[in-house]
């Protein structure tokens, strides 16, 4: 069995590593090439082969261990719900084949992300996390230095990295959950304490490097949460309160000097008060889902270039998006309002177990981490597109398994303890 686990421990960081997205540009252009394509894995024969390979060695070890993953299953039905919604949206998709390959994909991610949270504790999921991403990191940095034209912007972005991932905001992104991951194993003192902190600086350094504005807030906003959740977790209830009083009043003036300074705030970020073109584009798409409110075009079914709905996106705004830069939008657009309620059923119930989870778990660090993934869910899917529902994506990869993870290994049972010491055995029956 000890060949099986290393075979294991090695399957889960080549799955981060792929569904990081690392693996397209080098498999689909080459290093030799300074296209910035990120090719869907079903578009492309080898990156389709490998994801079907990843999902066939995890259908084989859920199977293995079906008496655990069946009820695992059956717990997190919700993690379910929007696949299988996607997956059945070839019934009244404009392309059918599309959304139903595409749903069965993200009906294979949920498989995965059920299997991890009954096979390991959050903690070791944690260090998988940073070491799928420091693979992707030292990458970067080895194809960056070796092929400039590769790894650094010549066109928009002259000069940002963007290293083995499309395009620069893909590696500031890449790079923050890999903070995230790094500052957890840091603060928890996980040895090698060298390695955590080298992690933690390099993946830090590429956000710069990325010269991504958002993702540089967004990283100083995600560290900021670490001791305001750390205090959650210990405070009372009065303290707790009083805590949350003062981040409304906070927030409240935040805003005041947002409103009152925007113009000068997004020129010092380099933007301009339409988010670079983004509201222009928010405002068409509302048009869009008013006509096909409550399912939507179908998974995966909008955005087609200039085959589908959004080539009138392109023709109002003479820019060619691939998406609608915001994860929300996108979502009511594949799925309507139905699968844009489903998930947010999902994540109220997640958030809630999250904040359970936080005040019952023994290490804090292992505790306050579920919550500051879904801040930087929430905060990311403002802006940007792709984050929450896409089958090549890790971000729906780790959102449904840390959704397993809160509500399976939820610490508060004698079954519960029971579990959570088979997973620290990691033994087979």
């Amino acid at each position: 069995m000890i060949v099986l686990d290393r075979f294991e421990a090695v399957l889960a960081v080549f799955t981060v590593l792929y569904y990081s997205s690392a693996l397209y540009r080098i498999i689909a252009d080459g290093v030799s090439s300074s296209a910035g394509s990120a090719s869907s894995s079903d578009s492309n024969p080898i990156l389709l082969l490998i994801q079907l390979g990843i999902l066939a060695a995890y259908f084989v070890l859920s199977a293995l261990r079906w008496r655990k993953f069946i009820p695992a299953a059956l717990k997190v039905p919700l993690c379910w719900a929007l696949p299988l919604l996607a997956f059945f949206s070839s019934h009244w998709s404009v392309v059918p084949d599309l959304s139903g390959r595409r749903g069965l994909l993200l009906v294979g991610a949920t498989m995965v992300a059920v299997y991890w949270s009954i096979r390991y504790p959050l903690s070791v999921l944690i260090r998988f996390v940073g070491w799928g991403f420091g693979l992707s990191a030292i990458g970067t940095v080895v194809l960056t230095l070796a092929f400039p034209a590769f790894g650094i912007d010549s066109g928009e972005h002259a000069g940002a990295w963007q290293g083995m991932f499309a395009q620069k905001n893909a590696l500031a992104r890449a790079m923050l959950l890999a903070t995230l991951s790094y500052a957890c194993s840091v603060i928890n003192r996980d040895r090698p304490k060298w390695l955590w902190w080298s992690g933690l600086f390099l993946a830090t350094g590429l956000i710069l490097l990325s010269t991504s504005k958002t993702g540089l807030l967004l990283l100083c906003t995600l560290m900021a949460c670490i001791p305001l959740y750390r205090s959650l977790r210990a405070g009372s209830v009065p303290r707790v309160t009083l805590l949350a009083l003062i981040g409304l009043l906070s927030a409240s003036c935040a805003g005041l000097v947002i409103i009152s300074y925007a113009e000068l705030i997004v020129t010092a970020l380099g933007r301009d008060l339409s988010l670079t073109g983004r509201t222009g584009i928010w405002e068409i798409l509302a048009s869009k889902i008013s006509e096909r409110p409550w399912l939507g075009y179908g998974y995966k079914g909008f955005w087609l270039d200039m085959d589908g709905e959004s080539a009138d996106v392109w023709y109002v705004t003479l820019f060619m998006s691939p998406n609608g830069h915001n994860g929300f939008l996108d979502l009511v657009l594949d799925l309507g309002f139905v699968g844009l309620g489903i998930f947010g059923l999902s994540c109220l119930l997640t958030v809630s177990r999250c904040l359970v989870w936080l005040r019952l778990q023994a290490n804090p660090i292992i505790g306050i981490y579920p919550l500051l993934f879904f801040t930087y869910l929430m905060l990311s899917n403002v802006t940007e597109s792709s984050l929450i529902l896409d089958p090549n994506s890790i971000f729906w990869l780790l959102y449904a398994t840390i959704a397993a993870v809160v509500q399976i290994q939820l610490p508060v049972t004698k079954r519960s303890r029971t579990l959570q010491q088979s997973l620290e055995e990691s033994k087979y029956a």
